[in-house]
């Protein structure tokens, strides 16, 4: 595989992925974030108004409570925020050795600096599959204990 192979194949198809899956989370994540904060706001006002108008305030505050747990136990179990820093960082990386590769800048001022380009962007690559890994395995540790 050449630079040019290597550049297109691997590193720009995964910082195109971190990328987009980065984007993907952080919509996720601001979405529930919005949901659990209005519902959990609402539980307050909904008790004060039914005390003015007299209406079943018991079905809407828990309804709003349940939407609120919902939010966040699908927030928490996705780890929505915490893969969204991960995959724009992990992105960032891969954009900031390419710039540095194709300018000629150091590390990348020697005779070898195709072979050390790829061995930093695998060993980026390598680092974010492990912690995604770590995440994956605890969440299912989690799971598993509070079964």
């Amino acid at each position: 595989m050449n630079e040019q192979e290597y550049i297109t194949e691997r590193v720009d198809a995964q910082q195109k992925w971190y990328s987009k899956n980065s984007t993907k989370n952080k919509h996720y994540f601001i979405i529930l974030a919005i949901i659990e904060a209005v519902s959990a706001i609402l539980i307050p006002f909904v008790i004060v108004v039914s005390e003015l108008y007299s209406f079943p305030d018991k079905i809407i505050v828990s309804l709003l409570g349940i939407i609120t747990a919902i939010s966040i136990a699908i927030s928490s179990l996705n780890k929505f925020q915490e893969n969204w820093v991960q995959y724009r960082t992990t992105s960032e990386q891969l954009k900031h050795e390419k710039y540095l590769f194709l300018t000629h800048t150091r590390p990348y001022n020697q005779d070898n600096a195709f072979q050390i380009y790829v061995e930093r962007n695998e060993l980026i690559i390598s680092t974010e599959n492990s912690k995604w890994l770590e995440i994956v395995e605890n969440r299912e540790l989690t799971e598993n204990t509070e079964s």
